[in-house]
This record gives structure tokens, C-alpha cells and sequence, in this order.
């Protein structure tokens, strides 16, 4: 996580702006728990060193940054101190239904408290849509699901060249709406039901930058 942290300095730069485009993870959630060797979940750290990368470049002249995932999950509840989900892979009960709720909730949370702490940058949670990308192939479905899944994809997805323009537009491109969290079509689209609570917020921001540091030190400290 730290080496992606590093690299906070090499945003897109578009004119005198600074934007930074965070995607997901292009992977399907596993129901296996398999941990780094810093012992945290594959999926989870992927997804919040790109949140931590946004954070890193509000301090080196971002404008605008825009997260590509898809906001507005529908979850009510969440567990600030269990962000990588433990003690459903613990007992069981994981499913990729819960994965995908994490990670839209985390990402609303994200999003609206980064605008709330730094109220001079704009950044945006953006559903591109449904894009023909190789997430299918990159995940461990067996091949008649790729085979099928990714067909669709390819039939019904956008081109994901073109779809790389909108966040960029979004990025750089003053007068837009107000709201944040938005769909391809640049709608409000409303947070996740726990993610309007300030003190989860709150407490899911401290959680992410208390990881964020700690997996920076474990790696300065082995690379010593």
C-alpha cells in the first residue's frame, strides 16, 4: 500500500489541474480468505491504497479527483473497526453481495468526507456504467461463466476508451452539479444509507489512514 502511496505525485496532469481517476479492484471478490503477507485481505488494500492515494495528493495540488466504482450501495449498517470484512470470513457468512457493499459504502464514506475536510477540491464518486473491461477473465469463475459473462460484457458494455473520457471531463470541467456521487450520466445518485452517518464517516476516514500507516512502517521497517 505504501509503495502505491508513493506514487501520489504522478496524477494525470491536465492543464493546471491535478485529477486523479481511482478505479477498482478489476478482480471479483474471492470468498476465500487468503491475506497478504501484511495480513490484510487482497481486494480491501487494493481498494483503500487508492483511496489513501486520493488523500496523499489533496496535499500536492489536487483540484479535482474522481473515484470510478459505483456509489449508492443500499446497506444501513456497518462496522467501521471490521473494514476488511474478518469476521465474516472468520465464521463463514461472507458473500460477495457483502464484498460489493463494503466497497461502495466505503467509497461514498470516502468520498463525501474528503469533500467535507477539504471543501477547496472537488471529488467525485462515479459510476462509469456497465463497461466491457476483463474483470471476468481476471476473476475465478470457471470458463462457461467467464465464457458467458464476458460475452454480455462484450455485447452490452461500453468501450472502456470511451468511457475514460468521463471522469476525466468530470475532473476538469467546471460548472458541473453540486452533487458528488454520480451515474454515467452525471446524476445525483444518493449515498449509501450509512454513509450519511458523520460519526461512521468519521470513523471509517481514521480507520483508513490509521492502515495506511501502519502497512507504510511494516514495509519501511522490512526494507531496512
Amino acid at each position: 500500500m505504501a509503495a502505491h502511496a508513493r506514487k501520489a505525485n504522478e496524477g494525470l496532469r491536465l492543464g493546471d489541474k491535478t485529477a486523479v481517476v481511482v478505479g477498482g479492484t478489476r478482480t471479483f471478490p474471492s470468498l476465500t480468505y487468503n491475506p497478504t503477507s501484511e495480513g490484510h485481505e487482497p481486494r480491501f488494500v487494493v481498494l483503500a491504497s487508492r483511496v489513501l492515494i486520493a488523500e496523499a495528493l489533496a496535499d500536492a495540488g489536487l483540484q479535482a479527483g474522481v473515484i470510478v466504482h459505483a456509489p449508492g450501495g443500499s446497506a444501513t449498517t456497518f462496522d467501521p473497526d471490521d473494514l476488511e470484512l474478518g469476521a465474516a470470513f472468520k465464521n463463514g457468512t461472507v458473500s460477495m453481495g457483502a464484498i460489493f457493499e463494503r466497497d461502495r459504502g466505503m467509497l461514498d464514506a470516502f468520498t463525501l468526507e474528503f469533500n467535507a475536510r477539504h471543501p477547496t477540491i472537488a471529488m467525485y464518486h462515479l459510476n462509469p456504467g456497465l463497461v466491457a473491461t476483463r474483470v471476468v477473465h481476471n476473476s475465478g469463475l470457471t470458463q462457461p461463466w467467464k465464457w458467458l459473462l464476458g460475452t454480455l460484457g462484450a455485447c452490452l458494455g461500453s468501450d472502456p476508451a470511451a468511457v475514460a473520457e468521463l471522469p476525466v471531463f468530470l475532473a476538469t470541467v467546471t460548472g458541473l452539479p453540486s452533487a458528488r456521487l454520480l451515474d454515467a450520466k452525471l446524476n445525483s445518485v444518493k449515498p449509501t444509507p450509512w454513509a450519511e452517518d458523520g460519526v461512521l464517516r468519521t470513523a471509517v476516514w481514521e480507520n483508513l489512514m490509521k492502515l495506511g500507516s501502519e502497512v507504510q512502517q511494516q514495509q519501511e521497517e522490512e526494507a531496512v
